[in-house]
């Protein structure tokens, strides 16, 4: 059954608490048209990659366009502390357009995107590209 743009995507923000060391919602709650969308993924280690997407005018027909936060950009792993988070960064660069925090749209899951794919599954393979089960 195909149910409308945004009662699909309220379906979604209600499912958003499912998947494993991964949360999303709305970065506007008052946001009627479930445009704007904030998340994180907690790693294994309890590191936060935060991250955001865009479920424009043409979902589910197309994926939503997902970037991790800007700051990412600037880091230089080499004045990090903490190793594992610097790991963690230069992946999510690496699967990113260069010089932005877009995720690549030739990347899997991106490209094999379907209108019966839903963003909780999305995000579980974006979180798998970069390194966390």
């Amino acid at each position: 059954m195909n149910l409308p743009r945004n009662f699909r995507l309220m379906e979604e923000l209600d499912n958003s608490s499912k998947y494993k060391g991964i949360s999303y919602g709305l970065q506007n709650p008052d946001d009627i048209d479930f445009i704007y969308w904030y998340g994180t993924f907690i790693t294994a280690t309890g590191h936060v990659i935060n991250f955001n997407f865009i479920c424009d005018e043409t979902y589910p027909f197309s994926s939503p366009i997902f970037y991790f936060d800007e700051s990412y950009l600037y880091l230089d792993i080499d004045d990090l502390d903490d190793n594992e988070f610097g790991i963690l960064i230069n992946k999510i660069k690496e699967l990113c357009e260069e010089e932005t925090i877009q995720l690549k749209s030739d990347l899997e899951p991106i490209k094999s995107w379907t209108p019966i794919k839903t963003i909780g599954s999305l995000l579980t393979e974006i979180r798998e590209l970069i390194g966390e089960p």
